[in-house]
This record gives structure tokens, C-alpha cells and sequence, in this order.
């Protein structure tokens, strides 16, 4: 049993925000999110996202024209002393929860609501883009709109990114310049060896560096060297970063006039559109282009299983409100 004292008083003076904060951390604490519906779970993954983006991810960039000046402190980060540069207060978005480290991965609905919202794919080839960007998605938005910021990502992202074995060699690899602690990213943080991996070769290799000061670890040893989640071929720092920068790439959706205004036939042709709008998947592309292989040697529903695997069981209930695995 939790004992919650009463705190009408003090709850009534916190921000929106700080609400949410606690709202996430109970949820994150008691681990109760994964069993709620898919459509449940996309509202805690949105304001989740919306803490990490506010709190916890570094502005970089210049800034663009359109949007005219702006105030740094507008843009909250954890900085090297483990604290956040906000105004108000250097605690925030440093609360001690476990954001980030406990959220099992999983892709096929959370990338689908930046691209059909939650009304659906069935819906909006229905009646087309006509609820708004929440209801209805971003992409087929009648005009562009970037905020006023320029095209760039965070430097989490792109160290991420340095993991990909086609990147040029003349990038810095050790991210020593980093302003944000190298390998928490900063999430929360590791305190021995042991919490990174269980590879005993990996540990003693570690320790022959950095000695015991885990803090010490460059991020992409760090990336290579943590446990993979099962069935994936990265660990769960990489996975989260990459899971909430796809709303950083949400808004070049929303930003980017192919996927607006020129979202259409006379852009695309009537071929093309129809090419975007139904292929949902790399099994799609080998169905247009390969279909007498796939007939005859494809069974299963996704082109990254084994291919004589049985398919899925038809699931009549909409995606959004499925329980979750």
C-alpha cells in the first residue's frame, strides 16, 4: 500500500508540467503503462516525449529568420554538473525517475501516429486530412509550418548515429566535445560496469580504460558495449534516442512542403501517391517489384522473418485499441 499525504495544496500551485512529471514517474515507478490500451499508451509516450524534448535534449543549430529572435532559456538541457539550465529552477528534469531505461520497444503503432494521427490509416483514406494534425496526422497538412526553427537535430541523435558503420571516418568518434555527459545523454546513469553488460570480457576491457569511474565512458563505446534488448541490434539507450527523435523528425513532416501542401497527384502522379500511401512495409516493396517470388517463396507478414513462417492471425480489433503485447 502507498500512503499519499495530503498535498491538495501544493498540487494546486504546480505547473501543468510538474503534473506530469509525477503522473510519469508513478506510471514509470509501478510499471503499469504496458498494460494499458495502445491508445493509452500513445497519450504516456506523447507527454513522456514531451518531458524529454523540454528537459532533457540539447538545442543545437542556428536559428532561423522566420521565427524572429528568441530567449536560450527558453530551451531547457541537462548540463555537465548533472543539473538543467532552467530559470526557475536547476532540478527540473533531474528528478531521479528512471526515464528512459524502462520502456520495452515497439514500433508499429507509435511511427504511425505522426503519419496517419489517431484516427487511423482507414479513416484518413477515407475521408482524407480533415481533423487536424492530432486526429489526422501530419503528412497531407494543407500548409507548411516549421515553428520558426532551422532543420537540424539534437547531438544525441547524431551520436547515435555515429554507430552507423557507413559515416565517414573524418567525425570526431569519441565524443569528447559533447556538452551533455557522454554516455548518459543523459539519461539516467549507469553505476558499475555490471548495470552496462554482463560480457565479462567487456567489463574487464571497460575497467582497463576507465578503471572503476563509469561516468569516464565515451558514448559510442558505451553504445557498442551495453546489452542489446532482445530480438534488436541495439541497446535500449540507442533505441529510446532514436524512438523520441522521431518527433524532431515529425516536424520536418509537418515542415516540408512534399508532405503538405504538394502532398498530392499533381506531384507524385496517381501512381506514385498510391505507391506512398499503401506501402506500409519492406514486404510491399518485394510484393511490387518480385511477386511471383513472394507468392512462391513469402508466408510470412514481414519481409525480416523467416519467410516460410505462418503468418499473422487477423486482429479485428483497431490497432489503437489493442491491448498492448
Amino acid at each position: 500500500m502507498v500512503y499519499i499525504p495530503a498535498s491538495g495544496h501544493i498540487v494546486d500551485k504546480q505547473t501543468l508540467e510538474q503534473k506530469q512529471h509525477q503522473v510519469i514517474h508513478l506510471e514509470d515507478k509501478f510499471k503499469v503503462w504496458h498494460r494499458l490500451p495502445v491508445f493509452m499508451w500513445l497519450v504516456y509516450l506523447g507527454m513522456k516525449g514531451h518531458l524529454h524534448q523540454r528537459y532533457n535534449l540539447l538545442h543545437v543549430g542556428g536559428i532561423g529568420t522566420i521565427g524572429g529572435k528568441y530567449d536560450t532559456r527558453d530551451f531547457c538541457y541537462n548540463t555537465t554538473d548533472r543539473k538543467c539550465n532552467h530559470p526557475s529552477g536547476d532540478v527540473i528534469g533531474n528528478q531521479g525517475t528512471f526515464f528512459g531505461r524502462n520502456m520495452l520497444p515497439s514500433t508499429s503503432n507509435w511511427m504511425r501516429i505522426n503519419w496517419y494521427g489517431f484516427l487511423g490509416k482507414k479513416f484518413k483514406d477515407m475521408f482524407g486530412h480533415v481533423c487536424g494534425l492530432i486526429l489526422s496526422g501530419l503528412v497531407g497538412f494543407r500548409k507548411p509550418k516549421d515553428h520558426g526553427v532551422p532543420y537540424s537535430l539534437t547531438k544525441q541523435f547524431f551520436s547515435i548515429y555515429k554507430m552507423h558503420s557507413l559515416l565517414p571516418n573524418k567525425f570526431i568518434l569519441r565524443n569528447i566535445k559533447s556538452t551533455t555527459p557522454k554516455y548518459e545523454c543523459p539519461l539516467v546513469s549507469e553505476n558499475k560496469w555490471e548495470d552496462l553488460t554482463n560480457d565479462n570480457e567487456v567489463i574487464e576491457a571497460l575497467r582497463e580504460v576507465y578503471e572503476e569511474n563509469v561516468d569516464k565512458l565515451d558514448l559510442l563505446v558505451g553504445l557498442h558495449a551495453k546489452k542489446k534488448i532482445k530480438g534488436f541490434a541495439i541497446n535500449g539507450t540507442a533505441f529510446f534516442i532514436l524512438l523520441l527523435i522521431t518527433s524532431r523528425y515529425a516536424s520536418m513532416l509537418e515542415a516540408d512542403h512534399f508532405f503538405t501542401i504538394n502532398f498530392n497527384s499533381q506531384t507524385y502522379a496517381e501512381k506514385g501517391l498510391e505507391w506512398v500511401n499503401k506501402t506500409e512495409a519492406l514486404k510491399d516493396v518485394i510484393d511490387r517489384h518480385f511477386l511471383d517470388m513472394t507468392r512462391k517463396w513469402m508466408r510470412c507478414s514481414s519481409a525480416f522473418s523467416v519467410w516460410d513462417a505462418a503468418l499473422n492471425k487477423r486482429n479485428y480489433i483497431p490497432l489503437y485499441l489493442r491491448l498492448t503485447p
